[in-house]
């Protein structure tokens, strides 16, 4: 945890704490099926095991897009959907133009994410 200094435990047991109400709230369990839930949980403990933060942990998260699911179940309505659509093609461009513009650090850089 020297990414946070003091802080940091307390920010990790505050992720795995919403973590674990995100996966046991009702727009989890109800737009999940339990190998899904199952997949999503075993990964999050494998990358507490294994995961070195650095550059690539945006990366290394992707594989929990089934969690996205139920943002999408949350209500049935259309105009919803279409703005969660739009905000997520938005948030792509955002991120290639994040990556774009990317500029070498001080004293040596690193990598985009």
């Amino acid at each position: 945890m020297v990414y946070l200094g003091p802080f940091g435990p307390v920010v990790l047991l505050a992720l795995l704490g919403a973590f674990v109400l995100a996966m046991r709230s009702r727009a989890v369990t109800t737009s999940l099926s339990l190998p899904l839930r199952l997949w999503c949980g075993a990964y999050v403990v494998y990358l507490l095991v294994f995961l070195f933060p650095q550059t690539s942990t945006f990366r290394l998260l992707l594989p929990l897009f089934p969690l996205a699911a139920p943002l999408a179940a949350v209500s049935e309505s259309r105009a919803y959907r279409v703005l969660l659509l739009v905000g997520a093609a938005l948030g792509q461009i955002v991120w290639a133009g994040w990556l774009w513009h990317w500029h070498e650090l001080p004293g040596g850089g690193d990598y985009p994410p």
